[in-house]
């Protein structure tokens, strides 16, 4: 967590790491994927810095990659 870490925003703020589940859609088929990012406790601003959009990426990557393993097995 990063509890300590001042906002780069508002400079005020502690901003922490969230995660949600946001639905997402690829090749017609539906599903969850983990959506990070930091939210400030003063201005409310939400940012992804390098490791969060890593992370998004990755997900993506793992949910369309899930995605193609099931279109090429119901072939």
């Amino acid at each position: 967590m990063n509890d300590e870490m001042l906002c780069p925003i508002c400079g005020e703020g502690h901003v922490t790491d969230h995660i949600d589940q946001v639905e997402t859609e690829y090749k017609g088929h539906k599903g969850l994927v983990p959506l990070n990012y930091q939210l400030c406790d003063v201005c409310g601003s939400d940012f992804a810095g390098a490791a969060e959009m890593r992370a998004n990426k990755d997900a993506l990557l793992a949910f369309r990659q899930s995605v193609d393993g099931l279109s090429v097995a119901s072939s």
